[in-house]
């Protein structure tokens, strides 16, 4: 159900990592010339807290200008200001190009109560 019922999953996660993953490469990359090829270079906690903080500000940033965050709340439904479920549907549509959703939803059988 992450595709579904998760907008930080959908939206945030990627990115997030991904400049995680692009400070800790830089730091690697300001490092090299003090260690020896084969050494373990150790990343401190608070050089790792540092590169989750500068990456979390840079999704804060880029959400003023490409509202990825809002349209993901859209796009699972879970907009409480929306006016229709249009974008909700379309994407509930859309999932089903994957085979495993599309036997899922298939086989699913709402259980009726008299």
């Amino acid at each position: 159900m992450t595709s579904i019922y998760q907008p930080g999953d959908i939206t945030i996660n990627k990115p997030l990592t991904s400049k995680i993953r692009a400070h800790y490469y830089s730091y690697l990359t300001d490092c090299a010339s003090s260690f020896k090829p084969g050494a373990r270079l150790k990343v401190s906690r608070e050089n790792l807290v540092k590169f989750v903080e500068r990456s979390f500000d840079e999704v804060n940033a880029d959400q003023r200008f490409n509202r990825s965050i809002t349209r993901s709340f859209q796009i699972c439904g879970l907009d409480p200001w929306a006016m229709s479920l249009g974008k909700f549907t379309k994407h509930l549509d859309s999932l089903t190009t994957n085979k495993v959703y599309e036997t899922l939803v298939k086989h699913q059988e709402a259980i009726v109560f008299n």
